[in-house]
């Protein structure tokens, strides 16, 4: 083994001499895991009027019949289970074409794609769906290239 050999061993025996450990104690702050996306349930309308229910809401109302309304602002969806002559019943893809959903988000300046984040409310036996705020639609509405000229 040559000297320089030796002094690069020698460097090292003190860089891990010199290294301190911190009591796992003093480790406070936990990262948790993002929230999965099979956990939420959701309702996302596109452009060509596809009602979309996302996997887990499917399944909760699969084979029922649900009426299906919104908010005079349509920032508020309502799924309430329903045998009437306006339900509707969705097949097991949880997609279904709903025209009339789409001119409405539309005609209140809805971005679409829309998604709704859908909660079960207990007291009153519905399901209640909330417009999440997409923070990229701006970004889209510019088109794939943002970058402005001056």
């Amino acid at each position: 083994m040559g000297l320089h050999a030796v002094q690069i061993q020698i460097k090292e025996a003190t860089k891990m001499a010199a290294k301190q450990f911190i009591p796992l104690e003093q480790f406070t702050f936990v990262v948790a895991p993002p929230a999965s996306r099979t956990d939420i349930l959701c309702v996302n309308l596109y452009a060509d009027g596809r009602f979309n229910l996302n996997g887990k809401l499917s399944e909760a109302l699969r084979g029922k019949s649900v009426q299906i309304s919104f908010t005079d602002d349509a920032k508020h969806l309502c799924l309430h289970e329903r045998d009437s002559v306006n339900a509707v019943k969705f097949p097991k893809s949880g997609s279904r074409r709903l025209e009339q959903a789409l001119q409405h988000l539309k005609s209140h300046k809805i971005p679409i794609p829309a998604k709704y984040e859908v909660h079960y409310c207990e007291e009153h036996k519905f399901w209640q769906g909330d417009l999440i705020e997409n923070p990229t639609q701006e970004r889209t509405q510019l088109g794939s290239n943002s970058k402005r000229k001056s």
